[in-house]
């Protein structure tokens, strides 16, 4: 694949209310995107653009230069207006950006989005990039709307619209940026919450107060420490201090260790690992990370080894006020590391009068062990949860030479032979089983208060053995000794979601949400759970707000296609699949079978039979699930011989799907059958207790 970085105005347009045009009408719908893609194609190629690709209702175009995707912005709402139909809102970002074949990529591409995301009905508006590139044209006018901070966007971004024939003018400024004035600063994704002031020298002066405060090893506390707390918490990644800024390992582990101690703390709700450290390396109030977390109290610091020495700084907040409830600096050696956390987390259940008792907490790294090994066994750490698994194991098995009791690392390397076994789909590798289940074992056997052993066990035998009685035994013993770990919840909630137990499937995935509010497995979880018990307009509602919170995961598309597949919207299925289609150039398996069945309900026999051969050319190619795939089609067909002899193929190829056969709806005429009965049986599926 050819990658070339340019320098591209990258412009986003959307559709108002086009979601809820389709619920109600879908002709029109269908007639508005017609006319969309007819106005957008002119006028684009009019001013020199690049068509990039159509995202359901809204269009992707890049230009050479912010005039040219500005006037075409502009004449595409003056068309829009014109034909009476419909309203857009658009976005332009100008960025270095990567094209690579059709498509664009970089974070300036991201930034235009959530631009046009914000801008009002009708309107345009432009990153300040776009706006300098602007000054000096007499025949565009902009004008200062707002300074934003943005997820995951490092600097605060000015907002600007164009103004359009008719605007009116709301402030004398209208080609310079504001001098002097205050702004206001706005959450993310346009919701509506409090609005809060922070000017720019608060927040330098919170920086250097801080800084300064922690230069003395003492406790500071709110000028109303006996103010009621909230007993929740979110623990952010501690800053990595070193002059090389290559210990972020140190500040991630140290951070994800308080968090499993604080879950020894009774009554106190902790906010899990995805959602605290999605604000790692940002500039945000900690005020408005409360609310997204709904955390009442916030822990962030500081850290940096020098040798056998360590410098952790650590400030607990209470999110309502910003106020300091307590923080402290601790000057120590390694080796005192885990005495440190404990310190932490007896200092917060402290001021938060909530009781914690540390004999019975069980973190992975409680064990008294070397610097140098516990360096490692967070450096392995780091390395899992970017899913390096291999570096992971390098590092750990490193740390057991150093230690080699140290039952933290063995529990880790478990997991990660796992999950490298399900990535290379090397289910028949008994030799690479029993290695990893020995990591496992041997963990539990030096630290049996370990979660992660288990938890190494469950997947090992849910996933690899399908020896799903013992995978429910060993989720259950994970799941006593960390019952607050939104990991360990949602990982349990999808194996107990394919053995169709879904009251307690969702129960987990509904308290792994509420830990961990923005991981987006609990929300497949539900989603699938509400499918798989007909509660379609749960699901849909849960597809909506997955995604508003997760826009670049390919599930909740699939998770649309089959919400209305189940609910017999076959017009739908083939719009959505079109959609799609557009801008990926293709589809996999899953979205071929679902289009295939549309087609062929809605009468089109001769696109449906050109799908299926397209998936079985894709079968015989050796194509991952287009067995599965296969099947399900013919289960629509209800021809039963068909759709057993692929699911026998999908079977000896322990194609990933198969474990939806016992909630996949689509078989439930079959579920009688022998032949049915025979596959469900040889997958292990009668062997799960009901």
């Amino acid at each position: 694949m050819s990658q070339t970085h340019r320098l591209a105005a990258i412009m986003f347009t959307d559709i108002v209310g086009y979601t809820a045009l389709m619920g109600q009408d879908e002709r029109k719908a269908f007639e508005f995107l017609k006319k969309n893609r007819e106005i957008h194609q002119e006028i684009i190629g009019e001013y020199q653009g690049r068509w990039i690709k159509e995202l359901g209702d809204g269009i992707m175009a890049s230009f050479e230069s912010a005039r040219n995707a500005t006037l075409a912005a502009i004449k595409i709402q003056e068309a829009c207006r014109a034909a009476g139909l419909y309203q857009l809102r658009i976005g332009i970002h100008l960025a270095d950006v990567v094209f690579e074949n059709e498509d664009v990529f970089g974070d300036g591409v991201n930034l235009a989005a959530r631009i046009q995301a914000m801008a009002p009905v009708g309107g345009i508006w432009v990153s300040e990039s776009v706006h300098q590139n602007l000054v000096n044209k007499r025949d565009i006018r902009s004008e200062f709307v707002k300074t934003v901070e943005l997820k995951n966007v490092r600097e605060p971004v000015k907002v600007y619209r164009i103004l359009l024939e008719g605007d009116p003018i709301k402030s004398p400024v209208v080609r310079n940026s504001p001098q002097g004035s205050k702004q206001k600063k706005y959450p993310w994704s346009g919701r509506k919450v409090l609005i809060y002031l922070l000017p720019a020298l608060a927040a330098g002066f919170a920086l250097i107060y801080f800084n300064l405060k922690n230069t003395r090893d003492q406790s500071a506390h709110s000028s109303d420490p006996g103010a009621a707390v909230d007993p929740s918490i979110a623990v952010l990644p501690f800053t990595d201090m070193s002059p090389d800024q290559d210990q972020a390992y140190l500040g991630d582990g140290l951070a994800e260790e308080i968090i499993t101690v604080l879950s020894g703390i009774n009554n106190l709700r902790v906010i899990g690992r995805t959602s605290s450290f999605q604000f790692k390396g940002e500039q945000m109030d900690l005020r408005e990370i409360g609310k997204r977390l709904n955390a009442g109290t916030i822990l962030e610091g500081s850290v940096q080894k020098s040798g056998d020495r360590i410098r952790i700084t650590a400030q607990l907040i209470r999110t309502s006020d910003h106020s300091h409830l307590w923080s402290q600096r601790f000057d120590r050696e390694m080796t005192d590391i885990f005495k440190i956390q404990d310190e932490i987390a007896a200092h917060i259940a402290g001021r938060l009068k909530l009781t914690l008792n540390l004999p019975g907490n069980n973190l992975p790294a409680n064990q008294v062990t070397s610097p140098e090994a516990y360096t490692l066994y967070l450096k392995g750490l780091h390395a899992y949860n970017a899913q390096q698994y291999e570096q992971s194991i390098a590092y750990n098995q490193e740390a057991l030479q150093l230690d080699s009791n140290y039952a933290a690392s063995y529990a880790y390397i478990a997991l990660a032979k796992a999950w490298i076994i399900n990535k290379q789909r090397d289910f028949q590798n008994k030799a690479a089983l029993a290695d990893a289940q020995n990591y496992a074992y041997k963990s539990i056997a030096l630290f049996p208060g370990l979660a992660e052993g288990y938890s190494a066990l469950a997947l090992l035998a849910w996933s690899i053995e399908r020896d799903f009685p013992a995978a429910r035994e060993f989720f259950e013993k994970s799941l006593q000794l960390n019952p607050n770990d939104a990991l360990i919840l949602n990982r349990y909630g999808y194996f107990l979601l394919w053995m169709a137990d879904f009251d307690k499937a969702s129960a987990l995935a509904s308290k792994a949400m509420e830990l961990d509010p923005v991981d987006y497995n609990s929300y497949f979880i539900l989603i699938r759970v509400n499918q798989a018990t007909g509660r379609l307009d749960k699901a849909a509602q849960l597809i909506r707000e997955g995604n508003g919170l997760f826009p670049d995961r390919q599930n909740l598309a699939f998770f649309e296609v089959n919400n209305a597949d189940l609910s017999g919207d076959y017009t739908r299925v083939i719009l959505l699949c079109d959609s799609i289609l557009i801008h990926k150039k293709s589809l996999t398996p899953e979205f071929l079978a679902k289009l295939c069945i549309a087609q062929f309900k809605t009468r089109r026999f001769r696109e449906s039979e050109a799908i299926l051969a397209q998936l079985k050319t894709l079968a015989a190619e050796g194509a991952e699930d287009a067995g599965f795939s296969l099947a399900t089609v013919y289960a629509s067909r209800n021809v039963p011989d068909s759709c057993f002899y692929w699911l026998n193929r999908s079977l000896e190829r322990l194609e990933t799907p198969l474990r939806t056969l016992k909630i996949d709806r689509v078989f439930d005429p079959f579920r009688k059958h022998p032949q049915f009965e025979n596959i469900y049986r040889q997958y292990g599926f009668d062997r799960y207790p009901q």
